[in-house]
């Protein structure tokens, strides 16, 4: 295959054709929604570049004019963008203005002469500006109740209607809720956003109920089938690299593209996978700068750690159900959805940690180890430490395994950034392991107490409080070992600030 036939060459963009895949059963639910007798509002909700505008697209757009003939289905497109100012009059409109306008071209394109001639004066009235708003509103009810009695389905595709919530208000919502609710003037809109329509709408603190109209589709990464079908458009690729692929970007359809697009041209995954990573990098900046708006990007972190604390359970059920970035691992336990996006937590979680007591007292267990490391083997050479600890006397194998193999991976995605010493690979249950070893020589002097006193204690931490390697919602800690293990982590805080590390 050339290049001139890459179908991975616009990756970002709205997929179509041959090259999009994968999405069968919400194609399924969107026609049940839109084509049978229970017509109604259609929300598709997910993260950036996950497909959300590529499925409306290949469900409606994509076949506009088989609809129209066969079924009398009008479909439009509009894409909300955001609003620089506080919303004008006409903005308000816009979303009404487009939809009529829209309508009215497709009718005259099909030379609906008839039908035009008794939308005219409706249509003259919504376009003129200076109508106000009593007035506009019941003309859009008119210009629909014309088109319904024509037995005409209007089908209205609102791109990124995440954005309306910068120029609709309540008024506004409620006129769409009425023209998608009462028969007589019925169309059906479809939408694509990161938030449900709720918490849209709620966002303007209206007191609308538009979302109780709509049903939720949440469009997930690629599950392993529909991953396997993005890959087989290139011919002949190994298992064994289509397996990487999903190991390492989840199935997402987008990560997948950017590195599909470099695969192409040389079979070699490691090479393209290396070659996109400042992409890949500038994605999960961006996935988190969306969420940071829609106040989800802290929860990421604290659920990545196992904290529910300030997370609502409507919050919870975004991040793990809803998005599909975190999923259920063979033993239970709820783990992110793929290595990369792993990788970002971690790194996430050493520089911006939230203001809880565990991650602080986690950076005191890791800075006392890597200075006994340091009493006895010097700094100048972090790869001695790795050395010097595979022979260790008692050592995990798998747990050394894991460490230099998390170690390798973050070095490969962040390069300069990455922690070269392998201690802050560690996790908690590994901490008693290098108390032990280091104990009597080092650690003694800066925690006090005894060595059995730390391993029961560094034991409980490890097993009440949930961290990278034990994100489960399984379990949760009840109010009384959280405030043990608070105080536990306010001594080790404590200790090692006085040691003056």
């Amino acid at each position: 295959m050339s290049e001139y036939n890459n179908p991975f060459a616009a990756a970002g963009t709205i997929v179509a054709g041959n090259a999009f895949v994968g999405r069968q059963n919400e194609l399924r639910d969107i026609s049940e929604r839109l084509f049978g007798e229970e017509f109604g509002n259609v929300a598709i909700v997910g993260i950036p570049k996950v497909g959300k505008s590529s499925l409306m697209h290949n469900a409606l757009m994509a076949n506009v004019e088989e609809l129209w003939s066969k079924h009398r289905f009008l479909v439009v497109w509009y894409t909300l963008k955001k609003s620089s100012e506080e919303a004008s009059k006409s903005e308000k409109r816009s979303i009404f203005l487009r939809l009529v306008s829209e309508v009215y071209h497709f009718l005259k394109m099909h030379q609906e002469t008839e039908l035009m001639d008794s939308l005219d004066e409706y249509y003259g009235i919504i376009k003129d500006q200076s109508v106000v708003w009593p007035e506009f509103e019941q003309n859009i009810l008119y210009f629909f109740e014309e088109i319904v009695y024509s037995g005409i389905r209007v089908i209205y595709c609102v791109d990124e209607f995440d954005y309306s919530k910068d120029v609709l208000g309540e008024s506004e919502y409620e006129l769409l809720r009425e023209i998608s609710y009462r028969n007589s003037n019925k169309i059906a809109i479809v939408t694509t956003s990161r938030r449900s329509i709720y918490d849209i709408e709620h966002y303007t603190g209206g007191g609308s109920n538009f979302y109780g109209t709509f049903e939720n589709i949440y469009l997930k990464p690629f599950n392993k089938d529909e991953h396997s079908a993005q890959c087989d458009m290139i011919n002949n690729m190994p298992q064994e690299d289509i397996d990487k692929l999903y190991a390492t970007h989840g199935g997402h359809p987008y990560l997948n593209a950017l590195v599909l697009k470099n695969y192409i041209s040389n079979y070699n995954l490691s090479d393209g996978i290396y070659k996109v990573n400042q992409e890949v990098l500038r994605y999960y900046t961006d996935l988190f700068y969306v969420m940071e708006k829609d106040d989800l990007a802290d929860k990421v972190d604290k659920l990545y750690c196992g904290y529910n604390e300030g997370v609502t359970e409507e919050q919870e059920d975004y991040i793990y159900n809803c998005y599909g970035i975190f999923k259920e691992d063979s033993d239970g336990y709820i783990v992110p959805y793929c290595i990369t996006f792993d990788n970002v937590l971690r790194q996430r979680y050493r520089e911006n940690p939230f203001s809880l007591t565990w991650p602080e007292a986690e950076r005191a267990i890791r800075k006392s180890i890597s200075y006994a490391m340091t009493e006895e083997y010097g700094d100048d050479n972090l790869q001695l430490w790795v050395d010097e600890i595979e022979d260790f006397p008692g050592l995990d194998r798998s747990q050394f395994s894991k460490w230099k193999k998390q170690m390798s991976s973050e070095i490969s995605q962040y390069r300069a950034r990455a922690s070269r010493n392998i201690i802050d690979q560690l996790y908690p249950t590994d901490y008693p392991f290098f108390f032990k070893r280091f104990w009597s020589d080092y650690l003694e002097p800066i925690f006090g107490h005894n060595l059995s006193f730390w391993e029961k204690n560094l034991l409980f931490i490890a097993n009440k409080i949930r961290n990278p390697e034990m994100h489960s919602r399984k379990n949760l800690i009840n109010s009384e070992d959280q405030q043990k293990a608070t105080l536990i982590c306010q001594e080790i805080i404590e200790c090692v600030r006085k040691a003056r590390m």
